[in-house]
């Protein structure tokens, strides 16, 4: 998932940094030092940032409230991202189940 925010985050600063709306300028930096204070507790709630590859980073819900204030396009942005991570992620189950079909096919190949 972190790769995801952050490559949207990019993404969403090259279209923003030609504005001259301070309005959006402000809106936009907001979000990001929120999306910076979500990554930096989810690391130090784990331990060492080193650790952050292998353990899981868990989101939050959207409140209500800022979903009410998305525009149309970042609703339809919003749902098609919810399906490209449902199409991506993999529980810790699936991951382990998936390992271990591959361990057994090694095994039985040899």
């Amino acid at each position: 998932m972190r790769f995801m925010g952050d490559s949207y985050i990019k993404s969403e600063f090259r279209l923003t940094r030609s504005t001259d709306n301070p309005l959006h300028i402000v809106a936009f930096l907001g979000q990001w030092k929120l999306y910076l204070d979500d990554l930096e507790s989810s690391i130090s709630s784990r331990g060492d940032a080193a650790d952050i590859g292998t353990k899981q980073w868990r989101g939050r819900k959207l409140d209500s409230e800022a979903f009410e204030k998305m525009s149309k396009e970042q609703v339809g942005q919003l749902y098609e991202l919810m399906h490209a991570t449902r199409d991506v992620w993999k529980s810790p189950e699936q991951l382990e189940r998936e390992a271990q079909a591959a361990a057994a096919g090694n095994e039985s190949s040899s």
